[in-house]
């Protein structure tokens, strides 16, 4: 079984005339990992495949370049004590964040990350049970005009191949 998780996204957004009105951009974010379908931790660094799907009407603009650079803010829960370990994002050059990659409708762009196995094993060796939360932030670009803001965030399990192994 694959473990992902996906998000619709809803962005507030101000109009032009300064009235509150809200205007619905859906974006669907999914996060996997990569070529290892259960998320099985065997020890090695793990390739994470992110996924952003427009299924909204309008081309939505997104700072893809930038967001490679600068990668997700990513949290690692440890399911049996709960705490929780922040990895830091790496810096970005900001005229890259004003840098649009337009998005059709039903169109997807597919963002790499590494969760590193020094980072999985921050609460144990042995038995590891993580939930994993990747947060992408940024702005968006409306149809080539109007720039919003963008979050979004998508989670998947990593469990250590001993503990998988029990589970059969």
């Amino acid at each position: 079984m694959q473990y992902f998780a996906g998000l619709i996204l809803f962005m507030a957004a101000q109009h032009s005339n300064q009235e509150d009105i809200t205007k619905i951009v859906p974006l669907t974010l999914t996060a996997s990992c990569k070529g290892n379908p259960t998320c099985e931790f065997t020890g090695e660094d793990m390739p994470i495949q992110i996924l952003i799907r427009n299924d909204s009407m309008s081309v939505i603009g997104l700072p893809v370049e930038y967001i490679d650079r600068t990668g997700p803010f990513i949290k690692i829960i440890d399911a049996l004590s709960k705490k929780e370990h922040r990895l830091s994002v790496n810096l970005g050059p900001e005229e890259l964040a004003e840098k649009f990659h337009q998005i059709r409708p039903s169109e997807s762009v597919e963002l790499d990350a590494s969760l590193l196995a020094s980072e999985v094993r921050t609460f144990r060796n042995e038995k590891i049970d993580l939930n994993v939360e990747l947060v992408i932030s940024s702005r968006v670009q409306i149809d080539g005009g109007e720039i919003v803001k963008y979050r979004a965030k998508g989670t998947f399990r990593v469990q250590g191949k001993d503990l998988l192994e029990q589970k059969k």
